[in-house]
């Protein structure tokens, strides 16, 4: 009996959108130099330019794919400048992306990782087009790399440009955090770890505090919630989220990332 083989999956994360031929084109050009690839979209709905939500976005989804997954994130504001093209490998999972701190979470997650600049030749560089590199360049060297075939590399001069994250700290019985990210529903995610409140709680209830609200304990689900009630719970990344049922927090709260989130314990 032969096996065959498992074509490569390739991943995609954009601020593209779906109303114009980018993603389109994207996905023509992986799949001229990779026709076997299995291309799936992570999200093409990152907010125009927004390399930190990009990159939150990055790293929670890209971590539930196997390894030897290939990665083509691109949300590049300095598209055509002198910015590097990253080429990392991060715990088996192999990247291309501009460094401009898109990689920034996946980078610091990884324990085994290792990152060089994509060289580029003269004519590589002559025949891209100055505003869509994803598609000339990034996409032709990971799909050849799917392929089997790795790409041109050169060794990095300066460590990869990081996003500055802000870092939840503990106070005593307090926990500061913020928030870093809000999603689709309106759903605020913070900076502050399942890990950081079970410390805190050692058991006990806690309370969250954000703006003039208090939210007393934390919910399993949404569910446990009554439709437009205001809820604090741990999410699917072991986040600490606050939420509205069936509601947007965002919306009815006014939030936004760095808005101040605090955790305290009830006793």
């Amino acid at each position: 009996m032969t096996c065959t083989p498992s074509p490569p999956i390739i991943t995609l994360l954009t601020d593209f959108g779906t109303q114009d031929a980018y993603v389109g084109a994207l996905k023509g050009a992986l799949l001229t130099h990779c026709p076997h690839a299995l291309l799936v979209d992570l999200s093409h709905d990152i907010p125009p330019q927004d390399v930190a939500a990009a990159a939150f976005v990055l790293w929670s989804g890209s971590r539930w794919f196997p390894p030897g997954t290939f990665h083509l994130p691109v949300v590049d504001p300095g598209v055509g400048t002198a910015r590097r093209i990253l080429v990392a490998t991060l715990d088996g999972h192999h990247f291309i992306a501009p460094d401009n701190g898109l990689l920034t979470w996946v980078l610091r997650g990884a324990h085994d990782r290792s990152t060089y600049a994509l060289r580029c030749t003269p004519n590589q560089l002559a025949a891209s087009s100055d505003t869509f590199q994803a598609r000339d360049l990034m996409a032709a060297a990971l799909a050849r790399w799917a392929r089997g075939i790795p790409p041109p590399t050169a060794p990095l001069s300066e460590p990869p440009v990081e996003l500055q994250l802000a870092q939840a700290e503990r106070c005593g019985e307090v926990l500061a955090g913020t928030v870093i990210h809000l999603d689709r529903f309106g759903n605020c995610i913070t900076n502050i770890t399942r890990a950081a409140c079970e410390r805190l709680a050692a058991g006990g209830p806690l309370k969250v505090i954000i703006g003039s609200k208090e939210i007393r304990g934390l919910r399993r689900a949404y569910g446990e919630a009554a439709p437009g009630e205001l809820l604090a719970l741990i999410n699917s990344v072991d986040l600490l989220e606050i939420a509205v049922a069936e509601d947007s927090a965002a919306i009815k709260l006014g939030l936004t990332p760095g808005t101040p989130v605090q955790v305290r314990s009830l006793k």
